[in-house]
């Protein structure tokens, strides 16, 4: 009987033991999970305040260059360069901190280390901020995305403002002057997907011309076939000719994210990783010349050659001096000294072009992706985000302009750090999601 009660009790305790180091693993990985999201959090809103801090300098010199006329803007302008100023939100930050840069002080790592041990912040993690105006918003190719025109005088007192270089319409503050306004579009709904049908053309004719491999794989692939798929996926009023693969049912709605191309039949992972490349669904109705990649340089223009865009990004990534696109002009001057097949007239009927479809070309970014990611042991949690700048060249929140005072303080300053409020900071979150 002893035997027996030392064996029943034997089992009974290793299956207690058994128990209660699973939920002692599970809670602690509960824990592992919680700090990751929250250091996650931390690096979401870091990089929101690059984004702020990159939104003021722009306002701050913008507010010097209109004090100093016409005369002294370009010379305040050139005060700092747009490569340093766009390296206040391009630059990818990390904790823990890097101690082996070029340049480090011994000193200087000491502080950083000690500063790092006495943070108690656990695990790691990493922010990156992207460029979305060098891609093509492939939401365009539906009814209510149509890219709007250039604006147009506005009748005085219908005050509105515009966010520059994305195409969003913003109420002004009451009082304000009337601002040129966009009138409706003059771009048809099937020039625009024809666009866009003829640019995935194009793409996938860049790769095939580089990638012969890449070439024998897909020879069969049908644009046609594959613009069916995507309006039928993304737009509630488009009824297909050729009917639908039956493995996913169409979304029926706008994409949230370019990783909804992956729901498409005939696209997979191969061809996904290269029309990410080019195409986004970020509110953004312009094409950033000072960060447009190659492939969606070549895209646009079919006619350069490759000796031709590798001499163009020598040019204006040249790290000797700062050569960014200060105006459209400069881009296309640009174009036509690397790039023979665009000169002369044939430059202007391409300009005219790509103006009848509704193609803009700025020099600052307005519209960012964002990707946190942290670690925790075990546990990552990743949140991606795409964040628009308003009221991007008008004086930002907190910088009054150059010769005013400060506005007052006020007695009891409110605060939340709702992301909902986000938008009066001139910042606006038009999409997120955690993973």
């Amino acid at each position: 009987m002893v035997i027996s009660a030392m064996m029943i009790l034997s089992v009974v305790v290793t299956e207690f033991a058994y128990v209660a180091q699973v939920n002692q693993r599970m809670a602690y990985d509960s824990l592992d999970q919680l700090k990751a999201l929250y250091s996650a959090k931390s690096a979401f809103k870091l990089s929101l305040l690059r984004l702020k801090a990159y939104q003021n300098v722009r306002a701050y010199i913008a507010n010097m260059s209109s004090q100093a006329g016409a005369a002294g803007a370009a010379a305040a302008q050139s005060m700092v360069p747009q490569k340093a100023i766009d390296q206040i939100w391009a630059f990818p930050f990390s904790f823990p901190l890097p101690l082996d840069l070029p340049g480090m002080t011994m000193v200087l790592k000491d502080e950083i280390k000690k500063f790092q041990d006495e943070s108690n912040i656990a695990g790691k993690y990493t922010s990156f901020i992207e460029s979305e105006s060098s891609k093509f918003n492939l939401n365009t190719i539906l009814q209510n995305y149509l890219p709007l025109p250039k604006p147009s005088s506005s009748p005085a007192g219908t005050s509105t403002t515009t966010a520059a270089n994305n195409g969003q319409n913003v109420p002004a503050a009451p009082g304000s002057t009337p601002t040129p306004q966009p009138t409706a579009s003059s771009v048809s709904l099937e020039v625009i997907r024809q666009d866009m049908s003829q640019l995935i053309s194009q793409i996938l004719a860049n790769k095939f011309q580089a990638d012969p491999d890449f070439q024998d794989l897909y020879r069969d692939i049908r644009v046609p076939d594959l613009m069916d798929q995507i309006l039928l996926w993304s737009d509630v009023t488009y009824q297909s000719a050729r009917g639908r693969s039956d493995e996913i049912s169409p979304k029926r709605a706008p994409m949230y994210s370019i990783t909804e191309l992956a729901m498409i039949p005939q696209i997979d992972d191969a061809i996904y990783d290269l029309l990410s490349g080019s195409l986004t669904v970020a509110p953004t109705n312009s094409i950033n010349v000072n960060k447009i990649t190659g492939q969606t340089l070549k895209a646009i223009f079919p006619l350069m050659l490759d000796p031709d865009i590798k001499l163009f990004f020598e040019f204006r990534d040249s790290q000797e001096r700062d050569n960014s696109f200060k105006s459209e002009d400069d881009f296309f001057k640009a174009l036509a000294q690397f790039s023979p097949s665009y000169n002369g007239s044939r430059l202007e009927d391409a300009r005219k072009d790509l103006a009848a479809k509704g193609y803009r070309f700025v020099i600052q970014e307005n519209v960012f992706k964002i990707k946190a990611t942290a670690q925790v042991n075990g546990a990552t949690k990743t949140i991606e985000a795409e964040v628009l700048l308003l009221d991007a060249g008008a004086p930002a929140a907190g910088v009054p302009a150059a010769g005013t005072a400060p506005p007052p303080a006020t007695a009891n300053p409110t605060s939340t750090s709702n992301f909902s409020s986000l938008s009066q900071t001139g910042l606006k979150i038009t999409f997120m999601r955690i993973l």
